[in-house]
């Protein structure tokens, strides 16, 4: 054993610093290359970087949110991808290359406000980011109406008082009837006629107990503006969804 050791420190002493050196940053870049290969694999999702960035102040109203990923992802695993958009965006989300997630508010956001994505994957959150837009730079075009075709235009024109009359009935006694539905992309307002109620429904598949309590005290708050008061008047029954797409 003894001349074993010996052995050993004769051969070491006869490499010299410079080849000792050599053979650390091989085995170093080894390392290194084994360990990326397996950490960004082909199922691997690994967050790179967002546009706007997390902490983005004054951000001019962007039309699109772009977030990054550092390798390319398969369709199997795309597909196990949602977002929260807070507070209450409606947004489509498309890829727009296999690291590359968009998506685009429906419609377009506000000036001045602060807004808070969180990317999951598989029901795991992967990347939590937030920013604020600036002061009075909306992106909103002009708004395109539908034509109307000319045999309900002569139809509105011999009717016109009537129309008139029941909609302002219908104003005065129910002034939140327009703003139905309310659709966003965390929850849902409906007036469920056969109860005499509001129903929020709150898509909470993958929120904690404290992102179902904001969800819905950002529901009720949007309620209580559409009802015009600080109580909600024929009151709410809420329901808790696992899907993410609005269905009545």
């Amino acid at each position: 054993m003894k001349n074993f050791i010996n052995t050993i420190k004769r051969t070491f002493a006869r490499i010299n610093k410079k080849t000792l050196v050599v053979l650390l940053l091989l085995c170093l870049g080894l390392f290194f290359i084994f360990y990326n290969f397996n950490y960004y694999g082909s199922d691997a999702v690994v967050f790179e970087k967002s546009f706007p960035a997390n902490g983005s102040l004054d951000v001019p109203v962007p039309t699109s949110i772009d977030i990054y990923f550092k390798n390319d992802l398969s369709s199997e695993v795309r597909e196990k991808f949602y977002v929260r958009f807070l507070p209450g965006v409606s947004y489509k989300q498309q890829w727009a290359a296999p690291n590359h997630l968009r998506l685009i508010p429906e419609p377009p956001l506000l000036p001045s406000r602060k807004y808070d994505v969180t990317v999951l994957y598989d029901g795991n959150t992967i990347v939590s980011f937030s920013f604020t837009t600036a002061k009075g730079t909306s992106s909103v075009s002009e708004i395109q109406l539908p034509e109307i075709p000319p045999e309900d235009v002569t139809w509105l024109t011999e009717n016109a008082q009537k129309v008139n009359e029941s909609v302002d009935a219908l104003k005065s006694d129910y002034p939140w009837y327009f703003k139905l539905p309310v659709l966003e992309d965390t929850y849902a307002i409906v007036f469920n006629n056969s109860k005499k109620q509001f129903r929020i429904s709150i898509y909470s598949g993958g929120m904690t107990q404290e992102e179902k309590d904001q969800v819905l005290e950002i529901a009720t708050n949007r309620l209580k503006t559409l009802t015009g008061g600080d109580s909600i008047r024929y009151g709410y029954y809420v329901l808790y969804r696992d899907d993410y797409k609005p269905n009545f």
